[in-house]
């Protein structure tokens, strides 16, 4: 499938299943919006496509409440695959590369992609392939690091000190702006979200 981009997700799994209750908060306003997303758009009625579904403990939250339904997920490391919570659930999964997905032009409805660019050496490359595989008009729904802010709170909370907080496997750290010049040759942003979501940034967009 071509060489390989950085793991995704290796240290994005943790905010799912912390039992540190900050942290569980801050992470659950993320994830609260990003069901809100989901539930906007209708994706229970919509085929989806997950990108680098690591242990898939978003992606069962979101099964196991109805809002997802028909999604197939992408994820580089097979132990993964193999250790997924999503295993006990309906779900297809492709080992893949997100710089290469391997799967049929125009084809899903909507993608997800939480927790993946900043870990990819080349992300101009997986959106390319994100919105080959999407239809026109797909909606996309992408969350990264919301930087400086996102290593502060690692330096606050005793991470990566060494490091100055930044997360080892994040090879971008990305502002606002950044971001939006990322994302805009490629995708139509409609939402971003910054404050409810901070220290992250969440956007839903739309395939050109």
């Amino acid at each position: 499938m071509g060489q390989s981009e950085a793991p995704p997700k290796q240290e994005t799994g943790e905010v799912y299943i912390t039992s540190n209750i900050v942290i569980k908060k801050i992470a659950g306003r993320l994830t609260k919006n990003i069901k809100r997303i989901l539930q906007e758009v209708k994706a229970d009625q919509l085929i989806g496509l997950d990108i680098g579904c690591a242990e898939g403990h978003l992606l069962a939250d979101l099964k196991d409440n109805g809002i997802i339904k028909k999604i197939i997920t992408v994820e580089l490391e097979y132990s993964k695959i193999v250790s997924s919570v999503l295993n006990r659930s309906e779900c297809f999964f492709v080992q893949g590369d997100a710089s290469c997905i391997g799967l049929q032009t125009e084809t899903f409805d909507y993608v997800l992609a939480t927790e993946v660019l900043e870990h990819l050496q080349h992300p101009e490359k997986a959106l390319a392939e994100i919105c080959r595989v999407a239809k026109k008009e797909a909606f996309v729904v992408i969350s990264v690091p919301y930087e400086p802010f996102f290593h502060i709170g690692n330096i606050c909370r005793g991470k990566h000190l060494h490091r100055g907080g930044k997360t080892p496997s994040h090879l971008h750290f990305w502002n606002r702006n950044e971001v939006k010049a990322l994302l805009s040759p490629f995708l139509k942003i409609e939402k971003e979200f910054s404050f409810a979501t901070f220290p992250w940034l969440l956007y839903l967009c739309r395939n050109k």
